[in-house]
C-alpha cells in the first residue's frame, strides 16, 4: 500500500509543479509564500521559487499561526508570510493537512534621506500685465479682480513655473506699493489669529519653541492659507519675522521702486531697500518711505 502512494505522489508532484517539496512516507511538504486565501472554495495559494500552486483545504485541515490555531480565514492577514504545507494525495489532487506559517516582523520605516525645500509658486490671480524689469530682477505684473496690482517673481525657480511666451515687457503705470507675491512657505506651529499691519494681513504662528513667525494673509495667501477659525489676533508678537516659502534675508531685503506716472525717475530701475518689524514693513529708496 504505501508503495503504490509513493508512486502516485511521484507521478503527481511534478505535472503539479510544487518545488521545494519533501517526502515522508504518504505526505508531502511544501515550502512557499501564501499568496490568497478564499474562504468560500476553501483553497490556498502559495507560491513556491518555480511556480504558484492553489491548494485544497479540507475541514480536518490545521491551520497555525505561531503554533495557535486559527481558522483558514484568518491566514488572510498573512498574505505574503512564509508558510510549510503538508499535502497528502486525495484522488487525483493534493489536499492540505496542515498549514504552518509565521506572523511577518514589523517591517522598520525607511528613512528617506532629507530633501531641500523647493519653491512651491502660488497661480497667478488676475490678469498678467507684463512683465517689469527692477533692480536687476524680472516680476510678472498681475491685477486681481479687485484691482490691486501684485509683483510675482519672474526668475529662478518662478521663471520655469510661470512662463508663457506671450508675457511682454509691461511700460504702463501701476501703484508704488505693490506686494511681491513670493512662494507660499507649510504653516509650522500653532496659528495664533490675523494681524493687520501696514493694511496688510498676517497669521501671526507661534511654534514649538515658542518663536513669533508672521505668514501673509493677503491677496492670493489669503486663498492659500485660509481657514475660517482664523479670527483677529490682539497679542503681542514682537520681532515677528515674515516666513515665505523660500530663503529670504531677515536683516535686509532688497525690492525696487515701481515706476509711478508722475515720478521724474520713470524709466528708471531704484534699488529700494525694506526692513521689517514686528509692527510694518517701512521701505526707502532716499526719497520716498512707503509704509
Amino acid at each position: 500500500m504505501q508503495k503504490s502512494v509513493a508512486l502516485v505522489l511521484g507521478v503527481l508532484v511534478p505535472l503539479l509543479g510544487l518545488a521545494g517539496v519533501g517526502s515522508a512516507q504518504s505526505t508531502v511538504q511544501v515550502q512557499g509564500t501564501i499568496q490568497a486565501v478564499d474562504c468560500q472554495a476553501q483553497t490556498i495559494v502559495v507560491a513556491t521559487p518555480d511556480s504558484t500552486n492553489t491548494i485544497a483545504v479540507a475541514p480536518y485541515t490545521a491551520v497555525l499561526v505561531d503554533s495557535r490555531a486559527v481558522p483558514l480565514c484568518d491566514l488572510r492577514q498573512y498574505v505574503g508570510s512564509p508558510a510549510a504545507i503538508w499535502l497528502v494525495a486525495s484522488g487525483n489532487e493534493f489536499i492540505a493537512t496542515r498549514i504552518d506559517t509565521t506572523a511577518q516582523a514589523a517591517v522598520a520605516p525607511v528613512t528617506l534621506p532629507a530633501q531641500q525645500e523647493t519653491v512651491s509658486p502660488l497661480p497667478l490671480v488676475g490678469v498678467v500685465l507684463g512683465t517689469i524689469a527692477l533692480a536687476g530682477l524680472i516680476y510678472l505684473l498681475v491685477r486681481d479682480h479687485d484691482g490691486y496690482y501684485y509683483r510675482y517673481p519672474y526668475y529662478g525657480e518662478y521663471y520655469r513655473h510661470y512662463y508663457r511666451p506671450e508675457y511682454r515687457p509691461y511700460v504702463g503705470a501701476y501703484p508704488a506699493s505693490c506686494s511681491v507675491v513670493y512662494a507660499a512657505a507649510p504653516i509650522s506651529g500653532f496659528v495664533l489669529g490675523v494681524a493687520a499691519i501696514s493694511g496688510l494681513d498676517y497669521l501671526v504662528v507661534r511654534d514649538r519653541d515658542g518663536r513669533y513667525e508672521r505668514y501673509p494673509y493677503y491677496g492670493p495667501y489669503r486663498a492659500h492659507y485660509y481657514r475660517p477659525e482664523y479670527h483677529a489676533f490682539a497679542g503681542q508678537y514682537y520681532g515677528a519675522p515674515v516666513h515665505y516659502g523660500e530663503w529670504r534675508s531677515p536683516a535686509v531685503n532688497y525690492q525696487p521702486v515701481p515706476r509711478r506716472p508722475n515720478d521724474g525717475s520713470r524709466g528708471r530701475d531704484t534699488r529700494q531697500v525694506c526692513q521689517s518689524d514686528s509692527h510694518s514693513d517701512s521701505c526707502s529708496d532716499g526719497m520716498h518711505t512707503n509704509r
